[in-house]
């Protein structure tokens, strides 16, 4: 796992679609654009890729949302202070990579990462219907 760069872009946005186009229900997957990802390299947050060999196997987004309105820190308690607020906000693996850790290894990663900065309540969304990601422990 290592950090991604702005020439990874067009490998993470070929992994979105693969998903995307894989799933049965489309609504359980938010396809993120190229600007997003772009953003997230370093400006707005970070992004992670997991490697197999010169290949990227998956990917994570963190970011930090500060003051923006849809913080999900706002939706916790009111005395949260919304500038340690981080979203593990998308992350995807290749069909060929799934089932061995990889989303678990990236998740760990940005976790590892975070723990040294002053970001403490780490925050993301899963689509209900989507049980193989909504019921996994490592995201609980």
């Amino acid at each position: 796992v290592r950090k991604a760069r702005y020439n990874d872009v067009p490998e993470i946005m070929n992994i979105i679609n693969v998903t995307a186009e894989n799933l049965t229900n489309k609504n359980m997957y938010f396809v993120n654009t190229k600007d997003f990802i772009e953003k997230h390299i370093e400006e707005k947050g970070f992004s992670l890729v997991a490697m197999s060999q010169e290949k990227i196997a998956g990917y994570i987004v963190v970011r930090f949302p500060k003051r923006d309105e849809d913080n999900l820190g706002k939706h916790v308690k009111e005395d949260i202070d919304l500038n340690k607020v981080v979203h593990m906000e998308s992350t995807a693996v290749l069909p060929e990579f799934r089932n061995k850790g990889t989303q678990k290894l990236l998740l760990e990663e940005a976790e590892k990462k975070l723990a040294k900065t002053e970001y403490c309540y780490y925050m993301g969304t899963v689509d209900p219907e989507n049980e193989y990601s909504a019921f996994r422990p490592f995201y609980l």
